[in-house]
């Protein structure tokens, strides 16, 4: 009877350490994979970017050199006060 018991949490500790070892290997692909992505998506980021400039796009959002251009009448900004 006490063999048998032993020869059962042998058994049981086998399955652990298996699930275990395979989970730590799931949590390793699912990484990889999560950087795999991030990198893809960094460098289309970057191309889109550098793409952008070459064809004349600006980086100045919400800051147009013509806003301060006020005695040639450029694009009028309005800010609310208060």
């Amino acid at each position: 009877m006490l063999v048998t018991i032993t020869l059962i949490r042998m058994k049981l500790k086998l399955v652990l350490l298996k699930s275990i070892k395979k989970s730590t290997e799931m949590k390793k692909g699912i990484v990889r994979y999560l950087k795999h992505i991030v990198s893809t998506l960094l460098i289309l980021a970057v191309i889109a970017v550098l793409f952008g400039l070459y064809h004349g796009a600006s980086l100045h959002y919400g800051d147009h050199p013509l806003m301060y251009n006020i005695g040639n009448e450029g694009p009028y900004v309005f800010y609310k006060n208060g």
